[in-house]
């Protein structure tokens, strides 16, 4: 591995220290691409035709399997580039994977990209044809999956945009002053007999602020409700003598 790092300079490095090669481009979603920009989508792939001896379809259509393998196709690409990766494409449904008749064509390299689709899909004049065992196929650039699209995001980055924006929306909430009242000792009212089941401060607020003659606004009325919730007794606090 290290003789590789040495002569893959531009690609791996080497800390001797810590003992660890690494890529010189980070490989994350942003740096490594989906690779369309390289890729051809080849259609009308040959499949077998259905063993009807199995007494029902295994998959879905008339036929079921691919009938080239992957390295069939990627020799009948090697001619316009080195091929670096061939998917056969699959569909599935209720639980079962069944052939597209597509395939991608990866190429290693964007001159291998650009000689193939000079050829496959000319902007002027006839394109070439390519035949594999009696099947003519076609040919289609690739789209960027939605993720690689410039300008996209994944889920979990909106996720993260709306916590950031719903944290700032909270930073600049307005921020209440705490409630400052003068106390005159001996301005205290006790309460007992409360029920240590429906009481609370509101309550108690709301129900004597009419016979104190206050009002309900907290900072304004000069009453303090001393009550803890569930007690059976508190006290009420009152900044003047009623």
């Amino acid at each position: 591995l290290v003789k590789a790092a040495g002569e893959l300079k531009e690609e791996i490095t080497y800390d001797a220290e810590k003992e660890e090669l690494r890529r010189v481009v980070p490989f994350d979603w942003e740096t490594m691409g989906d690779g369309s920009h390289l890729s051809l989508c080849c259609k009308n792939v040959p499949l077998t035709e259905e063993d009807k001896s199995e007494g029902e379809k295994a998959f879905y259509g008339a036929k079921h399997e691919y009938a080239v393998t992957r390295d069939e196709l990627k020799a009948l690409f090697e001619p316009f580039g080195k091929v670096g990766i061939v998917k056969l494409r699959f569909g599935r449904k209720e639980g079962k994977a069944y052939p597209l008749g597509m395939a991608i064509i990866e190429f290693e390299n964007e001159e291998g990209m650009a000689k193939a689709s000079a050829e496959l899909l000319p902007k002027e004049g006839e394109a070439k044809e390519i035949e594999i065992k009696g099947n003519k196929l076609t040919f289609e650039t690739v789209k960027p999956m939605k993720c690689f699209q410039k300008g996209a995001k994944r889920a979990r980055d909106d996720k993260k945009d709306d916590k950031d924006k719903q944290e700032k929306e909270e930073e600049e909430e307005i921020k209440f002053e705490p409630v400052k009242v003068e106390m005159v000792k001996g301005c205290v009212i006790a309460l007992t007999g409360l029920s240590d089941e429906t009481c609370d401060r509101e309550s108690i607020r709301e129900a004597v602020s009419d016979i104190l003659k206050v009002t309900k606004d907290i900072k304004t009325s000069g009453l303090y409700v001393d009550y803890t919730r569930g007690a059976t007794s508190g006290n009420l606090r009152l900044t003047e003598s009623k």
